[in-house]
């Protein structure tokens, strides 16, 4: 297989490029799941996308790795995007808790 660091813009546009050219489902799924782990804390609706492309040609082919990094790639969109979501929501409330507190 391969293996590639997706956290540089030339990285991306590499994967990209790969996503056109191969045809071997194990190999477009891993790399769906990369270009969804780079995606992950720049762009929710891409990371989703390439996560749930990978998932379903990994079930489709039943390969349980690139299943699995499907599943961890959702999984981590949820955990950061709820988390961001709570803390942006508590910071919102805070000040207002504070004073009600304090005053």
């Amino acid at each position: 297989m391969f293996s590639y660091n997706t956290k540089s813009q030339e990285n991306i546009d590499s994967l990209l490029l790969l996503l056109k050219t191969k045809n071997q489902p194990e190999q477009l799924a891993r790399i769906n799941n990369l270009i969804s782990d780079y995606y992950l804390t720049k762009d929710f609706e891409k990371s989703t996308k390439y996560a749930n492309k990978a998932l379903a040609i990994a079930l489709n082919i039943n390969n349980i790795k690139n299943i699995s990094d499907a599943y961890i790639n959702l999984g981590n969109l949820l955990f950061y995007y709820l988390n961001f979501i709570c803390l942006t929501d508590f910071a919102y409330q805070f000040p207002n808790t504070f004073c009600q507190l304090s005053c």
